[in-house]
């Protein structure tokens, strides 16, 4: 089964790998060009620049209907969903099979059409299975359990039931409530605190628009560790600042929040609530709901331990009930057990790469951030050791060894975090 490609089609962020091979990220995006269609984390970065020609709708709307435009190289919907397929086929080093996690809003006739797209690739398709059914199968809860995953436009709540067996019960959709609706509202509520403190705009112009929703992503990744962060926009009168605080963008998507809460309400009481790893990205969202996050490759892992079984089901269908697969009893849940790398050392709402390494130096009295070595108070290696030179006050219990994304830390009364930056690819 090594070569054996598993898909997980989730269009806020497609997860897909080969075998041991790299881990391969795609968004739901997918733009017509002169020279045939682009998809994934290129079409998202031109999505707001040519928006007559961006979509990023084709997998919810999976279908044979025509596009609002007829173009040479789409038809319908399907053809933008094969183009990504194509392409990730490709970027996995074409693999001989695939086995696809599909939530479970695919309609029976989504399901066929997606078939046949698949079949239409030099690849056979070992199987499909519910994406909260596999993610479910290695949890140590047995009973009742809620599955939440975030998509582009909509959110998937799954009901399940866990004894010896992991069985789907119901699946709720809730529209307008997808990354995209949490995202135009704080893109919406970040232009108007430009436009009161700066009179400029960045909803005004397609390469503001972009911009703006180039970096969201960064400045959500830091508030899901500090209560604010600094936003910065490139503009043709000079770079504006603003601070975004985690608060305020709560403020303007409380409704959204509230909706989903009453969603999950209508299930049964005491039931574990879980919830794909992509709601992380909605700072503050997952606590409010009283989430649990499953590791990022929760239902790809359970795939790969399932794959012989699923293989062997002879014919493709979707599967909606797995043996529950528990090692031993008290072994430690999967929920919340992961810890990333970290990517960028955090000083008063600013993010910082650390690449090859960083520290903080003292310049005019204020802390600065430097490369140069010799000049740090404190400094940050490339393996993440963090070492304080003679001179400097650090608080920080696990000085010395290897830090993780989320470890807080202060140098001389000053706070810093480590946190990991994720584009949308």
């Amino acid at each position: 089964m090594s070569d054996t490609a598993l898909i997980e089609l989730v269009d806020t962020e497609i997860l897909a790998v080969r075998g041991e091979g790299p881990l391969l990220r795609a968004p739901g995006y997918a733009l017509l060009e002169d020279g045939g269609i682009e998809t994934g984390a290129a079409a998202l970065a031109k999505a707001w620049l040519y928006p007559q020609r961006s979509f990023n709708q084709f997998w919810r709307q999976l279908t044979l209907a025509p596009l609002p435009a007829s173009h040479r190289h789409a038809r319908h919907y399907a053809d933008l969903a094969f183009a990504q397929l194509r392409q990730i086929h490709t970027d996995l080093g074409a693999p001989d099979q695939m086995l696809f996690a599909l939530p479970g809003n695919f309609s029976r006739d989504q399901l066929s059409i997606l078939l046949g797209l698949a079949n239409a690739l030099p690849a056979t398709t070992l199987g499909m299975v519910d994406t909260a059914v596999a993610a479910a199968s290695s949890l140590a809860h047995a009973g009742d359990v809620l599955h939440l995953d975030i998509q582009l436009h909509q959110t998937v709540v799954t009901h399940l039931r866990v004894d010896d067996q992991v069985k789907r019960v119901a699946v709720e959709i809730l529209p307008d409530t997808g990354v995209k609706a949490f995202h135009n509202a704080w893109a919406q509520y970040i232009a108007d605190q430009f436009i009161q403190q700066y009179r400029y705009d960045p909803l005004h112009q397609a390469r503001d628009e972009q911009q703006l929703h180039d970096r969201l992503p960064s400045w959500l990744e830091a508030l899901t560790h500090d209560d604010q962060v600094s936003a910065e926009l490139a503009t043709g009168r000079g770079d504006f600042h603003l601070m975004l605080t985690r608060s305020a963008l709560a403020a303007h998507t409380a409704e959204r929040v509230s909706r989903l809460r009453q969603a999950l309400d209508k299930f049964p009481r005491g039931a574990l609530r879980v919830a794909s790893y992509r709601l992380e990205r909605l700072p503050g969202v997952g606590e409010a709901l009283g989430l649990q996050m499953l590791k990022e490759q929760q239902t790809l892992d359970g795939c790969r331990a399932l794959l012989p079984l699923l293989a062997s089901q002879g014919s493709v269908s979707f599967v909606t009930e797995l043996p529950r697969r528990v090692e031993a009893p008290g072994r430690p849940s999967d929920v919340a057990a992961t810890t990333r790398a970290p990517s960028h050392l955090l000083l008063r709402g600013c993010a910082y790469a650390i690449r090859e390494g960083i520290g903080v130096a003292r310049v005019g009295g204020e802390f600065a951030v430097t490369r140069n070595r010799q000049e740090a108070l404190v400094w940050l290696d490339p393996s993440l050791r963090l070492e304080s030179m003679p001179g400097a006050t650090v608080d920080i219990k696990s000085a010395g060894d290897r830090l993780t994304t989320g470890d807080r830390f202060s140098l001389d009364g000053e706070p810093l975090s480590l946190i990991e930056v994720r584009t949308e690819s």
